[in-house]
């Protein structure tokens, strides 16, 4: 998610996997900021299980991957329509490689006005 802040405040603000629940983004919007671009990766089902199942962690089973997954779509569902209403979501497709994904989102944040700088590599 991305948000304008008020003049006072001109900074860009990203928040990865929040709001989750409409009245979190509600509350966000009332008292931080109002969204002005949301970008959503999207990934089929087996990947997801793909993924997370290798990652080595005792609590990665593929039942508790599935739950996390349906507990996900059912909370985020509503936030991604109250934002799909005001046509501000762009969706990433991100069963790719990971440059490709990296290339999409910099080019869903180019369309939402963010210019991208890269940092100087400290020697």
């Amino acid at each position: 998610m991305i948000v304008d802040l008020p003049a006072a405040n001109q900074s860009l603000h990203s928040r990865t996997g929040f709001p989750r629940k409409l009245d979190q983004a509600e509350y966000f919007e009332q008292h931080v900021a109002p969204v002005t671009c949301v970008s959503v990766f999207d990934c089929p089902q087996d990947v997801l299980l793909q993924r997370l199942s290798s990652r080595g962690r005792a609590d990665d089973t593929i039942e508790t991957i599935k739950r996390r997954i349906a507990t996900f779509d059912e909370t985020t569902s509503q936030v991604l329509k109250k934002y799909e209403a005001r046509d501000i979501v762009t969706r990433i497709r991100s069963d790719c490689a990971v440059e490709a994904v990296t290339e999409r989102l910099q080019q869903a944040l180019q369309d939402c006005g963010v210019v991208l700088k890269l940092r100087e590599t400290i020697a």
